[in-house]
């Protein structure tokens, strides 16, 4: 058993394509968040199975529940949260639906995708709900100064 810890603490490690392709955008910072939490929730999936069903079962413990996500979300987003125009409580909302083990889990188990797979298509969605989320408050705050600039 010893052997495996060391491949699982690996596994967890998010690839560096990801850094890569992202580097020094928001995107890349979820990218890196998104990847990180699921290859741990893969790492664990048996005790996070048990989690998720327990709470299912008994809604009232769902409290107890690590929510590990928040955190990197939360940090992944600090550098912006003075962003103008941008519904940050809203796309912490909507990354927690993308960055999450039940994701993983509807992509792995009924969509039929591969473990990686399965995490490539999170990260996609998760960089591109980001990137939508801060288009929408550049365009809002271009919108607003339209409006205050008036051509008379």
């Amino acid at each position: 058993m010893a052997g495996t810890a060391g491949v699982a603490g690996t596994a967890a490690l998010p690839r560096p394509q990801w850094r890569l392709r992202l580097a020094g955008s928001v995107q890349g910072g979820i990218a890196f968040a998104c990847e990180f939490l699921l290859r741990g929730v893969l790492s664990y999936q048996g005790a996070v199975r048990a989690m998720i069903a327990g709470t299912i079962t008994r809604p009232g413990l769902a409290a107890i529940r690590p929510g590990i996500r928040f955190g990197l979300i939360d940090h992944a987003l600090a550098p912006f949260e003075n962003a103008p125009g941008l519904d940050l409580p809203q796309l912490k909302r909507d990354l927690a639906v993308v960055v999450s083990a039940e994701a993983l889990f509807t992509l792995t188990d009924l969509c039929g995708l591969s473990p990686d797979d399965a995490i490539a298509s999170a990260v996609r969605t998760a960089a591109a709900v980001t990137g939508a989320a801060f288009r929408a408050g550049q365009a809002a705050v271009h919108d607003r100064e339209d409006y205050l600039v008036s051509p008379d």
